[in-house]
């Protein structure tokens, strides 16, 4: 995983982020009071990895960026495309002198702006942060997760129900819900009182038929691309046939055989039990976990080897 950061070679006030084709420090006033409260609410992140000054498999997730922006009916930021997005991520970590395994934010926000004739046009505002992160590559978590079910708020369902939004009420009442029992993580319920996931994280149950099956986004799943690369590659494991997407039930997660959490920022995170009874195993994750460092981290693999 890559929770912890290391020390930053360049402190929190020099550090810059990229906001619309401006490099600003992280401590510039971005908004007034109103257009933050407006951010918050109208607004979603990415996260990514890069290595060096490469954001890792930009192409889906600038494709994920795309399509949630049409979900989420936010313009399309004007002048942006791949190659744009790739040299200003590859600019930004040049000027912070972050050149090892990094964390990036890529953030959209909805805001208008008053034309010469007085009129006010909605736009998008990207925002592009990084911070060290704290492993070279994927790693197994130093300790195991816990998950409690979180069954009094719902995550909505339908085709915009995958986008991260920076303010979800119902994900940080999930989290505290948890914290007080003691648990990781709360398990979020979808409005058909199906499995949704994780907050920021998807989740994964592994059957007997050793298959992998994840709640699809429209059930209320965080869209994080890195569900296509654990598509790609989990096959091509000895102890994994396919994965495939489909509605889960919370009966489900309690009859696995094995259960993980997956995000880009945080790989792969083993599950050992729902409440407080231990009930999985956990050897499944590490070869996954070692096919998405060949994915995303490829030299640093070939170095180890």
């Amino acid at each position: 995983m890559l929770l912890r950061t290391l020390h930053d070679p360049q402190p929190a006030r020099g550090r810059l982020v990229w906001v619309d084709g401006q490099f600003l420090p992280s401590a510039s006033p971005l908004f007034t009071h109103a257009e933050w409260q407006g951010a918050q609410l109208l607004g979603f992140g990415i996260p990514l990895i890069a290595h060096g000054t490469t954001a890792r498999q930009l192409p889906a997730y600038f494709a994920s960026l795309s399509t949630q922006l049409s979900l989420a009916r936010m313009p399309f930021p004007a002048g942006l495309t791949l190659e744009t997005l790739e040299k200003a991520i590859a600019t930004l970590l040049n000027r912070n002198r972050h050149f090892s395994t990094t964390l990036l934010l890529l953030e959209a926000y909805l805001h208008y702006e008053r034309d010469l004739l007085g009129f006010e046009n909605a736009t998008t505002s990207l925002a592009i942060s990084s911070l060290p992160a704290g492993c070279a590559t994927y790693v197994e978590p130093e300790r195991p997760v816990f998950l409690e079910f979180y069954k009094e708020r719902q995550m909505p369902i339908g085709p915009a129900a995958g986008i991260r939004w920076l303010a979800n009420p119902v994900e940080w009442y999930a989290e505290h819900y948890a914290a007080r029992f003691g648990r990781d993580y709360g398990i979020l319920l979808n409005a058909k009182g199906r499995v949704a996931g994780i907050p920021g994280r998807m989740l994964y149950i592994y059957t007997p038929e050793q298959i992998l099956v994840t709640p699809p986004v429209e059930e209320g799943a965080v869209d994080d691309p890195i569900r296509l690369m654990i598509a790609r590659t989990a096959p091509l494991s000895k102890r994994v046939v396919a994965v495939e997407e489909h509605p889960l039930m919370p009966k489900q997660l309690l009859e696995a055989e094995q259960i993980f959490l997956a995000s880009t920022w945080y790989g792969l995170e083993r599950v050992v039990g729902i409440g407080n009874y231990w009930r999985y195993k956990t050897d499944v994750t590490p070869p996954l976990t070692d096919m998405l460092n060949r994915v995303y981290f490829p030299e640093r693999v070939g170095q180890t080897q």
